[in-house]
């Protein structure tokens, strides 16, 4: 009895061509596997929050006749991560998604608290850079500057459960010419998601964050005792 053996060719096994199929259709398969997990990854990931979208000055009764101040350095005194906003529970299971700004937290607050002094009529001058006065106008005596010891949102899917979000601000006035601080105080306001808010809104935490913070803005703005350290000549 013959057995005709073709060349390269091993008795019982199978042809090259399959063997390069096979292999090339687990590729394929392990390829379309891994870009489904990537898409899916992708979609479920939370873009940066970008509050300057929602945030809008509260609306204030410009002061006549207020001298010029400095806004300086905010400072960060969370103990989170300088962009952290909150936390989303998703799920049955409550799994916790941080929530993160596009910005630094402090980059927002200064500039919500400078826009809000300039709103009620003081003419502002803004600190840039490392250098934390700048100012060599002889007219700028004060500085305000804060601290940032809460601006955070919660959020859950289920509906029984409490969405609020929280700031809490400590502004100190200073001296420009010694740096020496002159006042302080705190000032906090809280917001919490009402049933009968949008949809857009209750789903977001951008609109709950820009509430709160311009609620502070405006404490802050119209405390007389505030104005009136700030109009000490």
């Amino acid at each position: 009895m013959k057995c005709e053996v073709l060349s390269g060719q091993i008795p019982g096994a199978p042809n090259a061509p399959d063997q390069r199929a096979e292999w090339l259709g687990q590729r394929l398969l392990l390829w379309a596997l891994l870009s489904t997990i990537v898409a899916f990854s992708e979609g479920c990931a939370t873009q940066p929050l970008r509050l300057q979208d929602w945030y809008s000055p509260p609306h204030v009764t410009p002061l006549p006749h207020l001298a010029a101040v400095a806004v300086h350095r905010f400072t960060d005194k969370r103990e989170t991560a300088y962009t952290a906003l909150g936390e989303e529970f998703i799920g049955r299971e409550e799994t916790g998604r941080n929530i993160k700004a596009g910005e630094p937290v402090t980059v927002t607050l200064r500039r919500a608290f400078a826009d809000g002094l300039r709103a009620r009529g003081f003419p502002v001058i803004e600190s840039t850079g490392s250098d934390p006065s700048p100012e060599s106008r002889s007219d700028v005596r004060l500085a305000v500057s804060g601290e940032i010891q809460e601006f955070w949102a919660t959020r859950s899917h289920r509906a029984e459960s409490n969405r609020e979000a929280a700031c809490t601000v400590r502004l100190q006035v200073s001296e420009v010419a010694t740096g020496r601080m002159q006042w302080e105080k705190v000032y906090s306001r809280q917001y919490v998601w009402s049933p009968w808010m949008p949809e857009r809104d209750r789903l977001d935490m951008g609109p709950a964050l820009a509430k709160v913070l311009a609620l502070t803005v405006e404490e802050a703005v119209y405390d007389p005792e505030f104005i009136r350290e700030l109009r000490r000549r």
